[in-house]
């Protein structure tokens, strides 16, 4: 997260409507890469409800906030990177409440419309080293 911090990544405030977050890209962990290859949020959220393949840290947290989530109730934004404001966006952090998120939405609950982010742009990203 370090590189997160330099000088080289400009942050600003935006919003992304809540139907695609599906689209946002989980990083390059091993077993989150194995849940989700596409790298895509909806395909994570997916594969986390039916628990395939388990990631036991991450699926305790997940199903214990998953019963009874809240988007109004969490604190803070959500982080995404990008190499540009344009894309594509890869979580930084809140993957858990961003994983509840697309559960919610694509098991048709009602959700905002909107989601707001904190997103860092550089068009050094690939130095981090966890973006897809």
């Amino acid at each position: 997260m370090r590189f997160l911090l330099s000088d080289t990544v400009e942050w600003h405030v935006g919003t992304l409507p809540a139907a695609a977050i599906e689209t946002l890209r989980v990083i390059t962990e091993r077993d989150f890469v194995a849940r989700a290859p596409s790298h895509l949020l909806g395909e994570f959220a997916r594969n986390t409800d039916s628990g395939t393949p388990p990631i036991d840290d991450f699926d305790v947290g997940y199903r214990s906030l998953r019963a009874s989530f809240d988007l109004a109730r969490s604190r803070g934004r959500p982080i995404v990177v990008a190499p540009s404001a344009d894309g594509p966006y890869t979580i930084a952090e809140g993957l858990t409440r961003l994983t509840c998120l697309a559960s919610l939405v694509r098991t048709g609950h009602p959700v905002p419309s909107k989601i707001e982010f904190l997103v860092g742009t550089t068009p050094r990203l690939t130095a981090w080293g966890w973006a897809p």
